[in-house]
């Protein structure tokens, strides 16, 4: 079993345990990202927390933590990782509503995936994509899926932001 403790208080994050579980009950929680093996619930205007739903791949939430943390403090543009927190999970119908799960927070990002952008715009959302990528190479981390699904360009801000960092390495 993984110690969640550990990852819960970055030196990095302005939140803390109350805070996460303050805004997961005070904000209509909704989904974001539904997948097979994880959920992205937006838990706040400005956070979401993903849950990955197989408990064998808590892990998994701790080294995506990891992994974003360093990405974003060697100046990659990635969202806002928060941390790791136990989080309650409100999405009414749902058979897990009322209950808490370990889930990493970070900032939202409000943007389009590669597919949803107009072909003319594709091409300059790729190279920044690429720029990242190679930064985040020379810092020692290699995604091991590197695809455009796991790209979200930013119209308002002009930026594009990788996510998605489970199957990131350390190469270094």
């Amino acid at each position: 079993m993984t110690n969640w403790s550990s990852c819960i208080n970055s030196t990095y994050s302005s939140l803390r345990a109350k805070d996460v579980r303050r805004m997961a009950f005070s904000f209509p929680q909704r989904i974001v990202e539904p997948e097979l093996s994880r959920l992205v619930i937006q838990i706040s205007p400005y956070h979401v927390a993903k849950f990955n739903e197989l408990p064998e791949e808590e892990g998994r939430l701790n080294h995506e933590y990891l992994v974003a943390q360093e990405l974003y403090l060697g100046g990659i543009s990635v969202p806002k990782p928060e941390g790791v927190y136990n989080t309650p999970f409100r999405i009414s119908g749902d058979a897990r509503c009322g209950a808490s799960f370990p889930a990493f927070v970070m900032e939202l990002v409000s943007g389009k995936t590669l597919e949803q952008i107009h072909k003319r715009e594709r091409q300059r959302v790729l190279d920044a994509a690429q720029q990242q990528y190679e930064k985040a190479r020379r810092l020692g981390f290699v995604p091991i899926d590197e695809c455009g699904g796991n790209i979200l360009w930013d119209p308002t801000r002009e930026r594009v932001f990788l996510i998605d960092f489970e199957y990131w390495v350390d190469v270094s």
